[in-house]
């Protein structure tokens, strides 16, 4: 599963075929009781270039979205943070299935 511990930072989720390395940012809300999120995913190569891959918003719990080269990201649910008067994006969780060329960051 991928859930950002910070949401103001993107994941390191892996390096591409061409050793590139990815970054996915994930947000997610509930609305009118619907869990709702979102996610992009970019690959940066040693001189700092960014290239955007694929993202994705407002899925619903349990709609997937592959990014090629990357892997299939499914929503398994969104929260909210605090909200008092306006809408406050909070975070979500993914499922991720990788690409067979893509190579996934080892969490300890």
């Amino acid at each position: 599963y991928l859930t950002p511990y910070d949401k103001q930072r993107s994941l390191e989720l892996g390096t591409l075929s061409d050793g590139r390395l990815v970054l996915v940012g994930i947000s997610g809300e509930v609305s009118m009781g619907r869990q709702i999120g979102s996610f992009g995913v970019s690959a940066f190569d040693d001189n700092d270039h960014s290239d955007t891959l694929g993202s994705a918003r407002d899925l619903h719990r349990g709609d997937s979205i592959t990014v090629e080269g990357v892997g299939t990201f499914t929503l398994k649910e969104a929260h909210s943070d605090i909200v008092w008067f306006t809408p406050n994006p909070g975070k979500a969780t993914f499922c991720f299935d990788p690409d067979p060329t893509f190579t996934k960051r080892s969490y300890p």
